[in-house]
């Protein structure tokens, strides 16, 4: 299902959970699936954080999510509150399977293992939302990283293609950048990687693939099954740089983590029928 389509259901099911009056800015359809803020917030950037915090704590988490500390403080990108927020899926899914002090949970060990058999808790496991390495910058959604093994996850629900250009580029912004981190995922490439490619075409994919500069590391985009506007991009990714024996780069369905957790004994009852029951 291409990216329009999928919106309009996607808008048409999650209108039921807007728990207050459409919001002070909205899409131009009106569209009730953005949660309300008071009107000051508008000017008000102390207020507006403090605002968004609490709507999305109260009325954008699902019940298994609600509970302290919440991870995202201070951290909430400005369309949090937005009902098909990324972000907050993200965050719904996962922090159940994480405990107080940000250490993965047994379970969460497991539900990677159906990508990663080889993934095993240690004292050194940690898992993050908004993880950002220093250097370069790259922001991701969720992360799990233990002793031996690194994974990085790239979340997408209804938004766009995968960006494509780097927007803030300098003087040899490439060279100085990204060639070095290029290089040592040389392990990775079925050919010689172009400047031109990296920077104007799959820039999102290329900045979250050289994270996997060993074979124990691994970057998952996680996607719904319907967004065929998304796979097609990564597969015309894929097809040009990856080599076919690459396992620790993949294209993973929202779908197929849910199954997967049901088979665990992790109840995303909830979760699934806000993201999923529309289908």
């Amino acid at each position: 299902m291409k990216k329009k389509k999928f919106d309009e259901v996607v808008r048409n099911h999650l209108s039921k959970y807007n728990k207050g009056n459409d919001g002070w800015y909205r899409n131009k359809g009106g569209y009730k699936h953005i949660l309300y803020l008071p009107e000051e917030c508008k000017t008000d950037k102390e207020l507006f954080i403090k605002k968004q915090k609490e709507i999305v704590f109260n009325f954008g988490l699902i019940t298994p999510a609600k509970i302290y500390p919440f991870f995202l403080d201070g951290h909430l990108h400005p369309l949090a509150h937005h009902l098909t927020s990324s972000q907050i899926m993200c965050y719904n899914f996962f922090r159940p399977l994480i405990n107080e002090k940000g250490i993965p949970t047994p379970q969460l060990i497991k539900l990677f293992n159906f990508i990663c058999p080889y993934l095993e808790l240690d004292r050194s496991s940690i898992a993050r939302f908004e993880y950002q390495e220093e250097g370069e910058g790259t922001n991701f959604d969720f992360i799990l990283h233990t002793n031996s093994i690194k994974i990085y996850c790239e979340i997408k629900y209804t938004e766009k293609d995968f960006a494509k250009q780097c927007k803030t580029k300098t003087e040899n912004h490439f060279q100085k950048q990204y060639s070095g981190m290029i290089d040592e995922c040389s392990h990775l490439w079925k050919t010689e990687v172009k400047e031109d490619d990296f920077m104007n075409h799959y820039f999102q994919l290329f900045r979250n693939v050289i994270r996997a500069r060993k074979d124990n590391d691994y970057v998952l985009f996680i996607c719904p099954k319907d967004r065929d506007d998304l796979k097609e991009s990564f597969d015309s990714f894929k097809k040009i740089y990856l080599k076919d024996d690459i396992q620790n780069i993949q294209y993973v369905y929202w779908e197929s983590l849910i199954e997967n957790a049901k088979k665990i004994g992790v109840d995303v009852s909830e979760f699934e029928g806000r993201y999923f029951m529309y289908k």
